[in-house]
């Protein structure tokens, strides 16, 4: 039996941590031939809440301990799931005894500078823009382009809170509460934009500038209500609470790869307005399962339309789903994995 293993460097909340779990789950699903190993050498109590929650099994070990046991097992791959404080180090000893070609995927859009000089390995890029800055900052490596991706049918159980949404647009987003994800003019702009309706915007997430986002969030005074909920680290409450929304309404100060968070929102036939960075713009069709809003005019704009006609937000919903299970499950995602799995595997 072949044996994939999953390597990270912390398993805490995060996109990455999201996509290691989706991918796990359904490598497990379609192809249970392959033996699957999660390995990571930092492990702090609220990451085993997070990744328990999705039913995914792994192991915590010192980076030695963590190099031995990839060595024993033959007839196996490496994927690592590369961090933007990701350090070569152990990743280099492992391409150094490694028999067959170690695949990374990068999650997120960030040069690792001592990553530049190192070569033999396969790597994947989680949205075509990042492709194209990776064949910049790695010239040595191989690059492919797979679209971040969820299962569907993990989220059709879980059931939206009830939540009283009569004469409300209830909006909400979901990412870590950080300098390139975050600035305090969002929470402005969101209490005190006018709409048709009266807007509640709920935020999930942590991160080093929460305290003080939050603290901001209760100082605005404006028509709407903006509530930082902090860290939520379980799967079906996270979801439960995102399913209650209208649409799932999200800003970055840059680009990026491809948002879990909105990825999970599509699955629920959530729609999503975002702002338009790469790569999430990529997986966004505009009227079909969202809007890439080019300015804060124009994003006022599409959530005018939305707030004042139930019948359009309603088929957007409707088509928001439609296109997810068409072209963004993970069923098409695994598949591109297994690809390079298996010409890893044959080597």
């Amino acid at each position: 039996m072949s044996t994939i293993i999953h390597l990270i460097d912390n398993l805490g909340l995060g996109g990455a941590q999201s996509m290691l779990a989706e991918l796990y789950l359904a490598i497990k699903k379609y192809y249970p031939e392959y033996k699957q190993i999660v390995l990571s050498p930092c492990m702090r109590p609220t990451d085993k809440i997070f990744i328990s929650s999705y039913g995914v099994p792994f192991s915590h070990a010192p980076k030695q301990k963590i190099l031995s046991i990839i060595l024993s097992k033959k007839k196996s791959v490496v994927i690592y799931h590369k961090l933007a404080g990701s350090r070569k180090e152990l990743f280099k000893s492992i391409l150094k005894r490694s028999i067959n070609t170690p695949i990374v995927i990068n999650h997120t859009l960030h040069k690792s500078i001592d990553w530049a000089g190192l070569g033999g390995y396969r790597m994947v890029a989680v949205s075509h823009h990042m492709k194209r800055k990776i064949q910049s900052w790695y010239p040595k490596v191989k690059c492919s382009v797979i679209h971040n991706a969820v299962d569907g049918k993990r989220y059709e159980d879980v059931k939206p809170r009830k939540v009283d949404t009569k004469g409300l647009l209830f909006t909400g987003r979901i990412n870590r509460v950080c300098r390139w994800k975050h600035r305090d003019d969002w929470t402005k702009w969101c209490s005190n934009i006018k709409l048709p309706k009266k807007m509640i915007h709920e935020y999930i997430g942590d991160g080093p500038q929460y305290h003080s986002a939050r603290n901001f969030a209760k100082k605005q005074r404006g028509k709407n209500s903006v509530k930082m909920m902090g860290l939520i680290n379980g799967f079906e409450e996270k979801i439960s609470i995102l399913k209650s929304w209208d649409v799932f309404l999200y800003e970055t100060v840059r680009n990026e790869g491809i948002s879990m968070s909105i990825l999970e929102s599509l699955a629920c036939g959530v729609p999503v307005i975002c702002s338009n960075h790469y790569g999430n713009k990529e997986i966004i069709e505009k009227g079909i399962n969202g809007f890439a809003y080019k300015d804060k005019p124009h994003a006022v704009e599409i959530l005018s339309k939305l707030a004042s006609d139930k019948s359009c937000l309603k088929e957007l919903k409707k088509t928001t789903k439609e296109h997810f299970v068409n072209n963004l499950d993970i069923k098409i995602c695994v598949e591109k994995y297994m690809g390079l799995i298996k010409k890893s595997l044959k080597k």
